[in-house]
């Protein structure tokens, strides 16, 4: 027998017989694209804490009914004996499922850990620099735009392995960019247990009870995608002081070595082909998405904003003569930690003060509206400077702006706010015009140092000049330009947002650049710059429906979800207030590249996808934004029955990928904000609180509501 096959839609595996034994190859319409020649690698840990590794062909291997059945035996020079049992079986369309049993059949004193793996080469590459990567979350294209230390940076080391509890489905895949044949492999099921949290995760850890795995690439041994059971972390780098080179830090995590011990774990394999870096994410993100089926958790959205309002008006007071919320409070007391307004990101002030202003007006609540109005008309009498832009950071205690950058960024969020404000109360008679002018006023500011080519440097100085040149926050304000321009009829404001939206297109969405959204981090890959694309694209599209404009927003739109946790595993949590204590973690989302934390910033987008939904009608977007709608909001105390002082609260962000939260245990108005706005737009959209109910609207009806510039 020279070899055996089975088929999934257009691949082939095949398993072909050698000189030492049984390799595999997968082939596309016959053509070899990927291959592992010795399919069982080990690890065994060695008495200097360091690790014998070898892979080794199967020995044997055999078709059984439509399931191949395949064996290998691995004796260390230490007198370690180890065995492979895999059994290999076609997972859906252009798929494979590897499930693998590991077991140590001769302990030894020279082995007290162990770890096993499969590594499938490219057969076309020899480098990283001539492929693209997708680990959601985390690796996107060539993964240049990424600090230093971060994973696929430097491309010259040898691994390139993240736990896959640091990815936001635990998947990695490689694409070859000439011919477009990617292979992915991932976890099939979201079955991780709970490991002793007693000690923490450290290098050379030997745990029987770790039960996550590692998946990234290799240049070990040519060029390979890796699935490493239990979790291999690496290669990372250190920054050291000036002088010192980059130190690689790698992290090994065995199972013990004692006879009689299995191991005893799944790896999915996923091949398509598609030379274009979107299509390819996009199709293999639903594909784990739809197999891992992340259950959608039950929680009363309408409860949730009304909390999360009753929150904010308690939190906003007239601090030392003007009205706004504190910068931080603490957990669970929400005692403010630090009391400074910031215009947007995560201060959010100006929005908050127009969510208060419309929950005052609709819920007859006058103290909300007296605040409200008191956050709004702070702004609009006090922030702009002499040239017409608006300072973004203001100090109560010692009544003053400070001096800090004039973020792109945050001139959207809150010019946004205000104007929402100023819409809200004129449709029901109420004017302000002093809002409307200082709103004119910034606008003119901004049209006027837009570049020549449509763009925006990210920050700019007191003086109005250029502080960062990165461009990558163009897309930031043009929402609020097209809306102000749906007010005034000025056609420089549509002209300027539809020079940004052109922009736009060709340096963010076309090389799919979503980078430097967060204004605390780099000009790195993040969500939040997707999100604010999201609102661009669409509010482009809503005023002058060009299908361009509705391509983008989808194209973000799938890039911006790949940050969301859609996927769960249980973690410790020290702190029994935090809601997460009882709940799972889908729906939390990773936030930048760089570090692995995650915040609850994708509650923002439920509403942005049902838009998509119903312009594209694809139900992969319905059933996202009802994801996004419950799940990612389960760190909140929406209904009080975890003890936090307010109803509403919820932390700023945390890490679970070591399945120990550690994380930044205060609250942050920015939190709260994102969650009640998008219930807010969809109740002045369909008049509901929940998608659910927007879904028992006729389909005509909700077309007609989803057009919202009519």
């Amino acid at each position: 027998m020279q070899y055996i096959e089975m088929r999934s839609g257009a691949y082939t595996l095949r398993f072909s017989k050698h000189e030492t034994g049984f390799g595999l190859t997968v082939l596309h319409e016959d053509v070899p694209v990927f291959a592992s020649e010795k399919p069982c690698r080990l690890f065994a840990k060695k008495p200097t804490a360091v690790a014998w590794e070898i892979s080794v062909p199967y020995t044997q291997v055999e078709l059984i009914e439509d399931q191949v059945s395949a064996c290998a035996t691995v004796e260390t020079p230490y007198g370690g004996v180890f065995t492979f049992e895999d059994t290999w079986c076609v997972n859906e369309t252009d798929g494979f499922l590897l499930s693998r049993k590991v077991r140590v059949v001769k302990e030894t004193p020279d082995h007290a850990g162990f770890a096993s793996g499969f590594s499938l080469a490219m057969l076309q590459n020899q480098s990283l620099e001539e492929i693209n990567a997708f680990a959601p979350g985390a690796w996107y294209q060539k993964n240049e735009f990424v600090p230093q230390h971060f994973i696929g940076y430097q491309k010259n080391l040898r691994y390139h392995w993240f736990f896959e509890t640091q990815y936001a489905l635990p998947m990695f895949a490689v694409q070859d960019p000439a011919s477009g044949e990617t292979a992915c492999l991932s976890r099939p099921k979201a079955d991780v247990t709970l490991r002793n949290t007693d000690t923490m995760v450290h290098n050379q850890m030997v745990d029987a009870t770790i039960t996550f795995g590692s998946i990234g690439v290799s240049t070990a041994s040519g060029l390979t995608l890796d699935y490493i059971y239990p979790g291999a972390r690496g290669t990372r780098t250190r920054p050291l002081p000036p002088g010192w080179a980059l130190e690689p830090e790698y992290n090994s995590l065995y199972h013990p070595a004692q006879e009689g011990f299995e191991d005893a774990y799944a790896v999915a394999l996923d091949l398509t082909c598609e030379k274009d870096y979107p299509a390819m994410m996009r199709t293999l993100w639903r594909r784990i998405y739809d197999r891992i089926d992340e259950p959608i958790v039950a929680l009363d959205n309408e409860l949730l904003y009304k909390n999360c309002m009753k929150l904010l008006k308690a939190l906003t007071r007239e601090y030392e003569g003007s009205y706004g919320l504190p910068f931080s409070s603490g957990l669970p007391s929400a005692e403010p930690m630090n009391v400074a307004y910031q215009f947007g990101f995560v201060g959010q002030q100006p929005n908050i003060g127009y969510q208060l202003i419309r929950y005052g007006v609709l819920y007859q609540d006058e103290e909300a509206l007296a605040k409200g109005l008191g956050v709004i008309d702070f702004w609009a009498k006090n922030s702009l400077d002499e040239k017409g832009a608006p300072r973004i950071w203001y100090n109560p205690a010692l009544h003053e702006f400070e001096d800090r950058p004039v973020w792109v960024r945050m001139i959207g969020d809150g010019m946004e706010g205000i104007l929402d404000a100023y819409n809200f109360l004129a449709a029901r008679g109420e004017t302000h015009e002093d809002w409307l002018t200082f709103l004119e006023t910034a606008a003119h500011w901004l049209v006027q140092r837009q570049n020549e080519d449509g763009s925006w440097y990210r920050s700019y100085d007191k003086n109005g000049d250029m502080l960062m040149e990165s461009k990558a926050n163009t897309s930031n304000v043009i929402r609020f330009l097209v809306q102000l321009y749906l007010v005034t009829g000025e056609e420089a404001l549509k002209e300027a947002a539809e020079r940004a939206g052109a922009w736009s297109l060709e340096h963010i969405t076309k090389h799919l650049e979503y980078r430097g959204g967060t204004c605390d981090n780099s000009d790195v890959y993040d969500k939040e710059s997707g999100i604010y694309a999201m609102f661009a694209y669409l509010s482009l599209y809503d005023m002058t429906k060009e299908a361009r404009w509705l391509d983008a927003a989808v194209q973000a739109a799938d890039y911006t979800e790949t940050w969301t946790y859609a996927w769960s595993y249980p973690i410790l949590m020290p702190h029994p207030n935090n809601p997460l204590s009882g709940r799972n973690i889908s729906g939390q989302s990773l936030i930048a590249t760089g570090h692995s934390s995650a915040d609850v910033y994708m509650a923002a987008c439920p509403y942005l996808y049902y838009r998509i939904y119903l312009l594209t009608q694809d139900p992969h977007y319905l059933h996202f934004a009802r994801f996004l709608h419950k799940n990612s909001k389960q760190c909140t105390d929406y209904d009080g029955s975890y003890g936090y002082a307010y109803p509403g609260l919820c932390h700023e962000s945390g890490s679970f990928f070591e399945q120990v939260y550690q994380g930044v245990y205060h609250w942050l108005p920015w939190c709260t904000y994102v969650q009640v706005d998008p219930i807010s737009r969809l109740y002045d959209t369909f008049d509901v609180y929940e998608i659910d109910d927007a879904e028992r609207l006729p389909w005509e009806e909700r077309v007609r509501r989803n057009d919202l510039y009519k």
